[in-house]
């Protein structure tokens, strides 16, 4: 039974609801983000001229969006069809499908990249180690997965009724580990005025 806070179904129809208001709110954060422009660019140069990337949760499509400018193949993966409806009218260039990170529909090794800004919070801890598993199947050997999360112990109240997890940066690398996603990075930074308030880092890991 899923865990209550955590019922996708609820997640979904609140990404729905919020799917235009989102990217008004969100869509230009990377301009004043360098942290996110500096790892995206790691990441647009490994996967340049060497393989597709997922960019998973991928809202409004802000993510793939720079990721194509940079020349990158890039998949907007996201479970919400309102979020993938604006994703592709703000950018036609970039490929989405409707699909959960729990089950992608990619064949094995066949991703140079995955992207997951803020989306294994909406997992409950039991969740995490066979999603990791899926990334890890998705990508190459020598595949980079760029994330983020927000840090920290237990879980938090992201909307009143959804339910969101925390994570310290050795409890998430232990889990990528053992996903066969060593850690290679971390990297820290303080939310923007419109963001939840709370401290989040980000990780680079590598397929092995």
């Amino acid at each position: 039974m899923t865990q209550s806070g955590f019922d996708a179904r609820v997640i979904r129809a609140a990404y729905d609801e919020f799917a235009s208001e989102y990217l008004t709110t969100f869509g230009d954060d990377l301009e004043h983000l360098d942290l996110d422009r500096r790892l995206l660019t790691q990441l647009a140069e490994h996967a340049g001229g060497v393989g597709s990337v997922l960019d998973i949760g991928c809202g409004p499509g802000h993510v793939g969006r720079h990721l194509c400018a940079r020349g990158v193949d890039v998949i907007g993966v996201d479970f919400a069809p309102a979020m993938l409806a604006v994703a592709r009218q703000a950018e036609p260039r970039l490929a989405v499908v409707a699909a959960d990170l729990r089950a992608l529909p990619v064949r094995s090794g066949s991703v140079a990249g995955v992207v997951v800004f803020y989306v294994l919070q909406h997992l409950p801890r039991s969740e995490l180690q066979p999603a990791l598993r899926e990334l890890r199947r998705a990508l190459a050997p020598g595949g980079l997965l760029v994330g983020a999360v927000h840090a920290g112990e237990g879980d938090f109240k992201a909307a009143p009724d959804i339910t969101a997890t925390r994570y310290t940066e050795q409890e998430l690398a232990s889990h990528l580990a053992d996903a066969s996603l060593p850690v290679e990075s971390v990297h820290h930074r303080e939310p923007l005025a419109h963001e939840f308030q709370a401290a989040r880092f980000y990780v680079v890991a590598r397929a092995v």
